[in-house]
């Protein structure tokens, strides 16, 4: 009996090998997460380093090893305090705070870059003497804007597209952001899901301890000197009100455009030679106006602090005219085009986003997109006038979900699927027939690792199946990538 007892300590004493995980959190007073921050475990008697890791994006760490005891946790990062931590209870919630010398707040401009993205961590010294998010990102390097358009230039990339915590919002709000509110942004190259199509996205992640109200306006206004009577002009109001559950904003705004031009061309038909008179910048014949109208409304609601549901619709309006007129080289009437339009384009989705015990990370979203343009054209060619109206309508609904698993501070995966339907109908006016139709279906299904093999080397290997049915008047195809 004693030695069968024996027996049985003997093969359970491996036990007491088994790894003990050591895991936690590393905030700031603000309760942000902090990125990157190192943490060692350290022997109490004389401070001997025994292992350590650096924190995800997401602040979070996960150390192994046989034996904790007689040992603490010793966290540092560039513009913190550095902390010391007993290991009684995990996981451990770690705030470090500001290093301060005198009165002034020493801080660090972060950047981590790794195969697949770029992430700026912003600090107050990036923050300074910018009052929104477009001279925000203006400061980063590589980024660079256009402030004629205030479209976004990454590299060789042009109007990179741009998003808030990885949804759709309208593009005047997210441009106007108050730059206090913003922690970091993303940039995401060759992107899975619903941004497949594009190769480079620009992702805004805000603050989630800011709390209060915000509005903000702009007014831009620009008058040409070579194109006479040629302006542009845009004005906007956005607002944000935050409290610890609900985050509420939106924007309002109208730009007008009227550009004039001098415009003449010269054709032949088979003998028969068409001059118009020349162009005279003095006198220009040719004009285009358009004024849009931009509308949106969205509310963020935090289940919990791992779980949060967003609401979004934005509505934008386009009324255009173009005007041609064109004389002989006598100075005659020849002929003129007038064309009005008027678009719609109203776009409204839900959002989801959470994660798990820091492990799995979940996002998913449907989205609904309707358009309408109708367009009515008339030509004249000296006597002979011709009438042409259409209407144009487009159906789109998109359903995207994706989960990230972090399986160590090393290894993650991340795998997803995309839905959309497109249908698009053109009709003649006043008969309502039917001149086109399409329809096209998209199937994307993906996955991806990431290994990070130091600090300074990151490899992503990843796939995606790509189904797409297409239909229109005058074929029906479906294939496969």
């Amino acid at each position: 009996m004693k030695r069968l007892l024996f027996i049985i300590i003997a093969l359970l004493s491996p036990i007491g090998l088994i790894a003990q995980v050591i895991s936690g959190r590393v905030r700031n007073a603000k309760g942000e997460p902090i990125s990157y921050a190192n943490v060692v475990l350290c022997q109490k008697s004389d401070s001997t380093l025994l292992c350590g890791v650096a924190t995800n994006h997401d602040g979070c760490f996960e150390i192994k090893l046989k034996d904790a005891e007689n040992s603490f946790l010793r966290v540092s990062c560039v513009g913190y305090q550095v902390h010391n931590a007993e290991i009684n209870k995990v996981p451990i919630d770690i705030i470090l705070i500001p290093l301060t010398i005198g009165e002034v707040t020493v801080t660090a401009d972060m950047v981590k870059k790794d195969a697949s993205s770029e992430v700026y961590y912003i600090t107050d010294s990036l923050r300074k003497a910018c009052v929104n998010s477009l001279q925000l990102l203006d400061r980063l390097q590589g980024v660079k804007i256009n402030w004629m358009t205030e479209a976004i230039k990454i590299g060789e990339y042009q109007d990179v597209p741009i998003m808030l915590e990885g949804r759709d919002v309208g593009l005047e709000y997210i441009r106007n952001l108050n730059p206090k509110r913003i922690r970091k942004i993303e940039i995401l190259r060759y992107p899975k899901g619903k941004y497949g199509d594009a190769p480079i996205v620009m992702n805004v992640i805000l603050s989630n301890t800011y709390i209060g109200f915000d509005i903000g306006t702009h007014a831009k206004g620009m008058l040409a000197l070579r194109k006479k009577h040629s302006y542009n002009t845009d004005e906007g109001l956005t607002y944000t009100y935050a409290t610890k559950k609900w985050n509420m904003y939106g924007d309002v705004g109208v730009k007008n455009k009227l550009q004039f031009e001098a415009v003449s061309y010269e054709q032949t038909y088979k003998d028969i030679r068409e001059n118009t008179a020349m162009e005279d910048y003095n006198k220009p014949n040719g004009s285009n106006g358009l004024t849009n109208l931009n509308f949106s409304v969205g509310a963020d609601y935090k289940i919990n602090p791992q779980h949060v549901l967003s609401l979004q619709t934005w509505i934008n309006s386009n009324i255009g005219k173009d005007k041609k007129t064109y004389n002989d080289i006598t100075q005659s009437f020849l002929s003129n085009s007038i064309g009005k339009y008027h678009a719609s384009n109203i776009t409204t989705g839900v959002y989801y986003r959470g994660s798990i015990n820091n492990k799995l990370y979940l996002s998913g979203d449907v989205t609904y997109n309707y358009y309408n343009v109708d367009e009515n054209k008339q030509y004249s060619l000296l006597t002979d006038i011709t009438h042409q109206q259409y209407e144009g309508k487009k159906n789109y609904w998109r359903t995207n979900a994706d989960a990230r698993y972090v399986w160590n501070d090393r290894l993650s995966s991340t795998i997803g699927y995309t839905f959309t339907n497109k249908n698009y109908t053109n009709y003649e006016r006043p008969s309502n027939a039917r001149l086109f139709s399409s329809r096209e279906s998209r199937h994307d299904a993906y996955f991806s690792v990431n290994i990070d093999f130091t600090k300074n080397f990151n490899f992503v290997v990843g796939s995606n199946f790509l189904y797409v049915d297409e239909k229109n008047d005058a074929l029906s195809d479906g294939n496969f990538s």
